[in-house]
Parts: structure tokens; sequence; C-alpha cells
């Protein structure tokens, strides 16, 4: 169930959602909240801040939103968004931010100052990269709902650790974060149960061999940082072909 902040600007969404998909609240920080489900189904809250270009200018240059909004977010929800809803663009030759008007692209100012494609886009890198926002762009919005209620039943269908779907049965596992392919240790954990590649470079640092990992019991893979008791469990589990 999604809950939408009824005292803020995104009440004119609440007729587009799905019967029964969405509630009115209040909300301190943000637009839109869900209770997800995180490691093992441990409860996990996940904030949603909307925003069109003109407000995101806006809340940057008074700086609001560094200030106020994302300080706020951070302190209340687990996992922060933000989504910038609506059509805009760099000028192809200037690279000053456009949105379309009459059938035209026309600068957007603030003031009269008017801002760099550059320069919006440097402040979404350095709040995904730096704090760990994640950042969503959506042209309209019907595809913000859209967007909303794929991402709620992403957090709610099943437990955090069993989304697989970025595992391949390959014995190369790709991972554009890392430069180098990673070790045998580290390949054969990320194939575990509620492991993954993050997790695994956890493992290969802890075990330093395949018969290490395999004979280790459920007591030394809950020291590795990130695995609690469940998916120490799952993972003897796997390794043992036998319920513990």
């Amino acid at each position: 169930m999604i809950t939408l902040d009824r005292r803020r600007g995104s009440g004119e969404l609440l007729c587009l959602f799905p019967r029964g998909s969405v509630a009115l609240g209040d909300l301190e920080y943000g637009d839109f909240s869900l209770l997800g489900k995180g490691v093992d189904g441990e409860p996990i809250t996940v904030g949603f801040e909307r925003k069109k270009i003109h407000d995101m200018i806006n809340s940057m240059s008074s700086g609001r939103l560094q200030a106020h909004q994302l300080p706020g977010l951070i302190s209340s929800y687990k996992v922060v968004n933000v989504i910038l809803e609506g059509l805009w663009r760099g000028n192809p030759h200037t690279g000053i931010i456009e949105t379309p008007k009459g059938g035209k692209w026309l600068p957007l100012s603030h003031g009269k100052r008017r801002f760099l494609f550059k320069e919006v886009v440097g402040f979404l890198a350095t709040i995904t990269y730096v704090v760990g926002v994640r950042v969503w762009r959506t042209a309209n919005e019907g595809e913000t709902v859209q967007l909303l209620t794929t991402l709620a039943h992403w957090w709610t269908s099943k437990d955090f650790n069993e989304h697989r779907s970025h595992l391949s049965l390959r014995t190369e596992i790709a991972d554009t974060a890392q430069l180098t392919q990673p070790g045998l240790v580290q390949r054969v954990a990320a194939t575990l149960p509620g492991i993954g590649m993050r997790r695994s470079r956890e493992v290969a640092k802890r075990f330093g061999s395949v018969m290490d990992l395999v004979m280790a019991d459920a007591g030394e893979w809950e020291a590795i940082p990130g695995v609690g008791k469940g998916i120490a469990k799952k993972v003897r589990e796997a390794i043992t072909g036998r319920v513990e």
C-alpha cells in the first residue's frame, strides 16, 4: 500500500492510482511512502519526493532541498527516491535547460537566472552517487503513477534477498562496479542465496578459498557484514543440500 501525503501537491494523482493501491496520510517528509520487505522480510521504509524541473531548480537555488528536504527524507526513510517529472532538455547549442511550450522548446528561468543542463545533472549525480538517493525521471503524471505502483510491487512482492534477476547462470558474472574479474571465491559466493555480488566481496575477504567457504559454519557466515542468521541458514542449506 502506497501512502500519499494529503498535505502536499500530489493529491491530483490520487484518482490515477488503481483502486485500493494508495491511501492518504500525513507524511512529515516526502510525497509518497511505502513499507517494503527488506532482507529476510524485515520491514524497510521507502520514501519518494516528487518534483517537476522548475520545482527542482527552485529548491536547489534556495537551498531548501539540500538543507531541509533531503536531510529530512534521509532521516525518515531507509531508502530515499526523487522522482523528476516532466519533459526537459539541455539546449544542444547553449546547454541551457529548456521545457516544451506551444510546440517549441523554451528556456526555463528562475528569476533572471537560467540553469545549465550540466548543473542540474551534476546535482542529481551528487545526490545519487554521494548521498545514495535514487533518482527517477518520468514524462508525466501517468508515468509517475506507473513507476510508483511498479516499485511498490517490487518492494512488497518478495523479500529483498529473493530478487534474483541480476544473477546469471554464466560462470563469469558481470559486475559493472569493478574493473577486475572477480576471484573464484567471490564468483561462487555470488550464486548463494541472499549473497549477490555486493556481499560476495565481503565473503571473499573472509574466506581464502572455496574450501574454506564450504566448510564454514553458520556462525562464521553471520560474522560477515550484511549476513544475518536468516541468510546464513539459507547459505548453509544450499551448500549442504539439507535443511538445518
